[in-house]
Parts: structure tokens; sequence; C-alpha cells
């Protein structure tokens, strides 16, 4: 199975024009990690390491893409579906170590 790809926009340093770039999901969450990431762009031959603004914009965009993607994956997450009331009152405090014992 391959791994899934992150796609992005990318600003290319030569020509300014913005164009999505695609990296493999464990490439981007170690540069958030550590800061570092190499950019490419697809209409020259350009790549550089990524600024300290363009890795803020690849963390905002993966939150406003991620935020929206588990807010639709909870449309359907009921705590109806929970056996007593309990259950219910350690998911709302968050208390998931208790939860699992």
């Amino acid at each position: 199975m391959t791994e899934p790809e992150i796609q992005f926009a990318v600003t290319c340093p030569v020509c300014r024009r913005e164009s999505p770039a695609g990296f493999r999901f464990s490439v981007v969450a170690e540069a958030l990690q550590t800061g570092d990431i190499r950019l490419y762009s697809s209409c020259h031959v350009a790549g550089w390491d990524a600024s300290e603004s363009e890795l803020a914009q690849l963390r905002e965009y993966l939150d406003a893409t991620w935020s929206e993607s588990l807010r639709e994956a909870c449309n359907d997450f009921s705590l109806d579906d929970f056996e007593t009331p309990q259950d219910v009152a350690i998911i709302l405090a968050g208390d998931l170590e208790e939860f699992g014992t």
C-alpha cells in the first residue's frame, strides 16, 4: 500500500507562480517536527528550503483541512451509542485513561 500524499500550494521563487506540490504524509509530519522541508516548483527546476513563513502556512493549511475532515467524520458520531451515562461523562470530561480501564 502506498503512503498517502498531502497536496498544498507552493510559490515558485523564480516566477512567483503558485502551483500544487505533493509530499508523502510522513515527510510532512517530519517537517513539522523538525522545521525542515525542501520544496520544489513545477514551473522551473527550482528547489529551496521552506522558510518559517512557508512552514507556518503549511501548518495552517493542514489545521484547516484536518479540522474540516474531523468535523465531517464526527457528524455520524453519537454519544447515544455508549452503554452508560458514566461512559458519556468520562468522554466529555476528557478522561480517556479512565475510560480505557
